[in-house]
């Protein structure tokens, strides 16, 4: 129960957090896309990362975390992500919109750029 309340804590600040950069206020031009896809990208890894730290709170690990896990655990809809690894300490989630792939290797790494190490 407190991990679910977290989590919801945890989406709304990851919800209006971005907001404010949202790709609703972009132009419409096709030059500013790739902007939008690698935001995307990065709110789809933000949210993600809520969904497999509630998933180490409850079960003190992060291994077994898949998507489809973290979607029924915790209600999250999660498009476009991948977790590549997840083990006992540590996890790597990717999210690929368009050309643009975020990722995000571990708890305490900043979400950079590019795809997990496979």
């Amino acid at each position: 129960m407190r991990a679910s309340l977290a989590l919801l804590a945890a989406t709304a600040f990851v919800a209006l957090a971005t907001a404010g950069g949202s790709a609703a206020s972009a132009p419409a031009s096709a030059t500013r896309q790739p902007n939008r896809d690698a935001e995307t990208a990065r709110r789809n890894v933000d949210n993600a990362i809520v969904a497999i730290e509630a998933w180490n709170a409850d079960h003190g690990t992060y291994a077994g975390a898949t998507v489809r896990k973290l979607r029924t655990a915790y209600h999250a809809p999660l498009p476009n992500v991948t977790i590549v690894s997840a083990s006992r300490n540590s996890y790597c989630v990717e999210s690929t919109v368009g050309k643009t792939t975020m990722r995000k290797a571990g708890p305490a790494a900043p979400v950079v750029p590019g795809r997990c190490r496979r």
